[in-house]
């Protein structure tokens, strides 16, 4: 096994370090995935063992160094995430050198800090980034003869894929002969413009482990003796040009096939296929060969009832962009074709489920002046369209603090698309926004240390559904989105929380499980009762049910039917239960019953409920067509303090 107990005579010198913010890389230097020793008797027994629900949770003794090549000259010069065994070198540097004393030595200490800084956004500087895929799950798309949504798209593949072994900008350095069939789990890993694929096993262990012995340093700074390496094989290793700085990651299984999809610092996008090893690229804009100067942020492909699956990428200048990556190949220039105070067009875009488009290209627009940070949605990969009132939203963050809600059905006016702008308690950069596994809950996290679990209820659109083969082109669609509210913060970490994700559970129940991890080195697991939390102590007046029973239902609307169904919200408790009402049903009972909608009803009473929604909120006048939430003071809100379970690392 890898060690790193040198001994003091045999330390490198500190200046190495003081020079670069990447030391140990020298030119041309890339050395394999090698897994070193973590020393875990050093660790405190609390790091080392973790005793959660009846289960004892060990740190392993090693970890896996995937390895980066040497600093990029498009890189950070100013900061570079840096592996544990290099840094602890580094403490162990200082602390023989006689300067340790005078604590002004750090890494890239000498480094002129008015150089200018190749990449603009240091806060969003990836470093390596790592997905897992389970093969074992397959998502099947909903194939329901009555499928309410008539699906336009041919999902036919086009031929326009090429082969990755003939890009001139690609390296391949590790390609085995594999088959994805007899495979449990992928691990793909990116660092820089290096792409690694391990193999692991059922039990989540690597498959590709070797031992050498090879005549060479542990880094590149001490002295050469030899060692014995544990290394790990990759199935693929891809190495990209110096340009091609990876800066996003996102993985699908679908349909039996593997896809990685790349975001890079010049705004490219990749989709690679692992299956066959095609590979696609995307840059609309042929006058510079790419969507804008900045960099791809963040991506998130979600499962839209009209397509195979849909791409949305948020970049580092605000910019979101839209992909089907199975429609037709474009000659694509940004030109503004639309701008108000909320958002700037660049392409205007329809994905309610009503419509469909055979472009590549579907959407692409700015909502904000800073980086887009984070991109989550109810309609993920991992699971089928199975219900028809299944809410269609997006929630975009961004590093200005904001998070904005965008309901796909909305997008039918194609202007007004965002219906709900929230802010995170510090009103500064949100580092992920996630939805609950049913849809119920929105967390949103960023670079204060307090967790927001906002509550998220919808109006029943089965009615408005209904209408749809009765389309009215001069009708704007309202959103379906009801209310969201702030409902509790969690506090328990004392630094910025970089990701938080919900663990799904058995939606029967109120209990609802998260997994945070942030700067401060900790992994906190959180549980919540909904309904087990006190109430939000806002400031109440009066007259505000007075003002509610004035705002009336238009009395042109006879049918109390229609109005009670669309004025009680939909469960959407039991989504994926086989159980679930669907629209299906509903218009089979429709036919038995020979029931009527007038659509033109629908959509006025659906519509007027929307305008109550913004008279109640902005109390006298519309001031706008959004609704910008406030923040809630924090004693005014229930806090959850004392977690379930803490790893501190």
């Amino acid at each position: 096994m890898t060690s790193l107990l040198i001994p003091s005579n045999q330390l490198p010198p500190v200046n190495p370090f003081l020079i670069s913010v990447c030391p140990g890389f020298p030119s041309d230097y890339l050395e394999e995935n090698v897994h070193y020793s973590l020393n875990c008797e050093n660790l405190p027994k609390s790091t080392r063992e973790v005793i959660y629900n009846s289960s004892s949770i060990k740190l392993d003794s090693t970890y896996l160094n995937v390895s980066r090549p040497s600093l990029n000259k498009n890189e950070s010069n100013t900061y570079v995430s840096l592996a544990y065994h290099i840094t602890n070198l580094f403490k162990k540097i200082v602390a023989n050198d006689e300067k340790g004393s005078e604590r002004n030595l750090h890494i890239g200490a000498n480094i002129n800090p008015l150089n200018q800084d190749p990449f603009k956004y240091l806060t969003l500087n990836p470093s390596c980034m790592t997905r897992v895929i389970d093969l074992n799950t397959k998502v099947k798309k909903n194939s329901s003869p009555f499928n309410p949504f008539n699906k336009l798209v041919n999902l036919l593949k086009p031929t326009n894929f090429k082969d990755l072994k003939e890009h001139t900008s690609v390296k391949i350095l590790k390609l085995s002969n594999y088959n994805l069939d007899d495979i449990s789990k992928l691990i793909v890993s990116t660092h820089v413009n290096i792409l690694n694929v391990f193999q692991l096993d059922k039990n989540n262990n690597f498959e590709n482990t070797k031992k050498i012995q090879t005549k060479s340093p542990i880094i590149p700074f001490t002295e050469e003796t030899i060692n014995e390496k544990i290394i790990e094989e990759p199935i693929l290793r891809i190495k990209f040009d110096d340009d091609l700085i990876i800066t996003a990651l996102s993985t699908v299984y679908l349909k039996s096939e593997c896809v990685i999809i790349l975001g890079f610092q010049n705004g490219d996008i990749m989709y690679l296929n692992l299956n066959d090893l095609k590979y696609q690229i995307f840059h609309y804009n042929q006058e510079c060969k790419k969507i804008s100067t900045d960099g791809v942020t963040t991506i998130e492909c979600i499962n839209h009832p009209n397509y195979e699956f849909l791409i949305i990428a948020g970049y580092s200048n605000g910019e979101i962009i839209i992909l089907n990556v199975f429609g037709e190949v474009e000659e694509y220039h940004k030109k503004t074709v639309f701008k108000d105070a909320n958002i700037t067009y660049f392409r205007q875009f329809d994905l309610s489920p009503f419509t469909t488009n055979q472009q590549q290209i579907i959407g692409h627009f700015k909502l904000s002046h800073k980086p887009i940070t984070s991109i989550s949605s109810t309609l993920p990969l991992n699971k089928p369209y199975l219900s028809d009132s299944q809410p269609l939203l997006v929630a975009i963050a961004s590093d200005d603090g904001f998070v904005k809600i965008i309901d796909l059905l909305f997008t039918f006016d194609e202007k007004n698309i965002v219906t709900d702008v929230i802010s995170n308690y510090f009103n500064c950069c949100i580092t992920e926004v996630k939805f609950s596994f049913d849809y119920k809950f929105l967390v949103i996290v960023g670079n204060g240390d307090l967790i927001e679990v906002f509550k998220v209820s919808y109006y029943n659109i089965n009615g408005l559904l209904k209408g749809r083969k009765k389309l009215d082109e001069n009708i704007n669609y309202p959103p379906m989105m009801k209310d969201i509210q702030i409902v509790t913060r969690l506090k328990g970490h004392t630094n910025t929380v970089k990701s938080i994700k919900f663990l799904e559970e058995d939606s029967s129940t109120n209990s609802y499980k998260l997994i945070s991890c942030g700067f401060d080195g900790k992994v906190i697991i959180w549980e919540f009762d909904y309904k087990a939390l006190p109430k939000i102590k806002l400031p109440t007046k009066k007259d505000v049910k007075k003002h509610e029973k004035k705002q009336s239902i238009p009395h042109a609307l006879p049918i109390k039917n229609v109005r009670n169904s669309l004025l009680s919200p939909p469960s959407f408790t039991n989504l994926t239960n086989s159980t679930t009402m669907n629209m299906t049903s509903l218009l089979q009972q429709d036919e038995q019953q020979q029931v009527n909608y007038d659509p033109e009803i629908i959509f006025s009473l659906y519509k007027s409920l929307y305008e109550i929604r913004l008279k109640r909120f902005y109390k006298k006048k519309n001031k706008y067509q959004n609704i910008i939430l406030p923040i809630t003071n924090d004693k005014l809100v229930p806090s959850i303090i004392i977690p379930s379970c803490v790893i501190d690392l």
